[in-house]
């Protein structure tokens, strides 16, 4: 019996166990007894805090990183880290090279086409003939797109050719220096002496090019007097804007600009005499060179009202032109260099109302002119150079002929001792315009109006057919182009600016009864002269002989 009911008592099924209801944990025991070293961190870390451990800090995370970084990096991967980095390296600075390497390349290209186009003396060094361009550049750019040029700035470039081409560690090699009168008068500036040079062992180039930036430099520096120099920031300012004890009222700036300090300023450029005396004082140079130097240097002095001096100049340009004939000048023996030193005493002589002694010197001229071009007409014409061939369809072999052309400095074909009877006709007519745009103006200032305007009329039709011949390449050099078109432009200016003032002052006179008809009839004679010289105008600038800016108002 007892087993049956323990068989049934087993067979039941059998009931879990219950507990006495508690709450449930918030979180998870560790361990079952709370022992003060089995704590558990508050971080959630399933680490317990023991005494043997290290304790979690931020040092401690940084050694944990180091220490997985470590592991990261095994011996095959620390090999080829090395070889990657290395890689990159040797990648930057290849890079580094190829890019500077072109970049020389492509300035090398663009200036030896700048060399192609304006070739400079074979004998100046990279850095001389940089900074030459760089005035020419600087003139060239602004009068083609009509702004008025930064006389300071051209004037630096010059200066720093200068200095390169007096150095005799550099471009002076073999260049002797000479004393010059009154040479504590004038002052060192920039490193600029008063002195002159002996150019006798230099070559024709490089004394070609030479007087050429001392007549760029001496240009730009009549523009540049009243400027100084900022050594501390290498500008030019000023001298009424400088801010010192001599100067207790500088002028102002603009906002933006800090005026200089006077202890920090010099003068900016050197005296134009300082750079003409060079020349005029030196040795070596041809008679031409020094002729244009000398009349350059009497255009300053006759602008700051040193006339005596002005004179002075001119007589020896004049000298040094009848030093080639001995005493015997006469019409027949006029050369080139003579006309032009007679030319600008003459014009020197009207602008100081000597017109007594001007108007024969330039009546004389004209008539040499004259002979000389009736006499060359039964001479053979020289021929034209041919025009240039029309660039070929494929770009490489234009690039091959530019790139492989031979650099010539362009040198005068004549040194102006010859005859005029040797010049091209179209040259003599050039001269022939100016003198006749000369005694036009003289005529209209002296109260001749229709005379003046009848001289300047057909100097200006002389000169603009003149300048069509020159567009068709008429073998011309460069000097007589200039000056054909500079003849244009001052003829036409001149003859506007005449119409002008004689139809005011027609137009003011009052109606009478005597000489009405009369002065209606060149009132309208006028007006016709001026609607000639627009056509004359219309036609150079249809076909291209003149750029616009050769009619601008002189001064602008």
């Amino acid at each position: 019996m007892l087993k049956r009911s323990l068989r049934w008592t087993l067979a039941l099924p059998q009931a879990s166990p219950r507990w006495p209801a508690t709450k449930s944990p918030t979180r998870p025991r560790a361990f079952t007894s709370r022992y003060p070293l089995l704590l558990v961190t508050r971080n959630a870390s399933p680490r317990p805090r023991l005494p043997f451990l290290p304790q979690a800090s931020p040092h401690s995370k940084q050694l944990l990183l180091q220490r997985q970084v470590a592991r990261v990096l095994s011996t095959e991967n620390k090999q080829y880290v090395k070889q990657q980095t290395w890689f990159g390296v040797k990648l930057c600075i290849g890079a580094f090279v190829v890019f500077n390497l072109v970049g020389f390349g492509l300035m090398s290209f663009h200036d030896e086409m700048v060399e192609k186009e304006k070739p400079s003396p074979p004998e100046w060094t990279y850095l001389t003939r940089t900074a030459w361009r760089a005035a020419l550049d600087e003139a060239d750019t602004n009068n083609k797109r009509l702004r008025p040029v930064d006389p300071a700035k051209v004037a630096n470039f010059y200066l720093a050719c200068l200095r390169r081409l007096e150095d005799s560690a550099s471009d002076g090699k073999e260049l002797g220096k000479l004393a010059v009168p009154e040479e504590e008068a004038y002052e060192i500036v920039r490193d600029v002496a008063p002195i002159a040079l002996d150019a006798s062992r230099k070559s024709n180039e490089w004394k070609a090019g030479y007087v050429e930036v001392i007549l760029g430099l001496g240009k730009a520096a009549e523009h540049s007097q009243h400027l100084v120099y900022d050594n501390s920031r290498a500008q030019f300012f000023p001298e009424t804007s400088v801010v010192g004890p001599s100067n207790p009222r500088p002028r102002k700036l603009p906002s933006d600009v800090t005026p200089p300090k006077e202890e920090d300023c010099v003068r900016g450029i050197p005296d134009p005499e300082v750079i003409y005396n060079r020349v005029v004082y030196g040795a070596g140079f041809t008679p031409k060179q020094r002729i244009d130097v000398h009349h350059a240097l009497a255009n300053w002095l006759h602008f700051t009202k040193n006339e005596a001096a002005a004179d002075q100049q001119y007589s020896q340009a004049l000298e040094i032109a009848k030093a080639a004939y001995g005493n015997q000048v006469d019409a027949s023996t006029l050369s080139p260099n003579l006309l032009a030193a007679y030319k600008q005493q003459a014009t020197h002589l009207a602008r100081t109302d000597r017109i007594s002694s001007a108007v024969p010197i330039f009546l004389s001229c004209l008539q040499s002119v004259r002979t000389a071009s009736s006499t060359s007409s039964a001479l053979p014409t020289p021929a034209p150079t041919s025009a240039p061939a029309p660039p070929s369809s494929n770009p490489l072999a234009n690039l091959s002929k530019r790139l492989f052309r031979e650099d010539v400095y362009p040198l005068p074909t004549t040194t102006g001792n010859e005859p005029l009877t040797t010049l091209p006709r179209p040259a003599l007519s050039c001269h022939e315009a100016e003198l006749l745009l000369y005694i036009g103006e003289i005529l209209f200032s002296s109260s001749r109006h229709a005379d003046g305007l009848a001289w300047t009329r057909e100097a200006t039709e002389l000169a603009a057919a003149d300048a069509k011949e020159v567009a068709r390449a008429s073998g011309l050099q460069k000097e007589d182009e200039e000056r054909c078109k500079g003849c244009v432009g001052a003829g036409a200016g001149n003859w506007e600016a005449m119409v002008g003032q004689m139809v005011k002052q027609l137009e003011g006179q009052k109606n009478g009864w005597w000489g009405g008809s009369k002065r209606k009839e060149e009132l309208e004679r006028t007006r016709e002269a001026g609607a000639v010289l627009d056509g004359v105008k219309a036609r150079l600038l249809g076909d291209g002989v003149v750029d616009p800016g050769v009619f601008l108002p002189r001064g602008t």
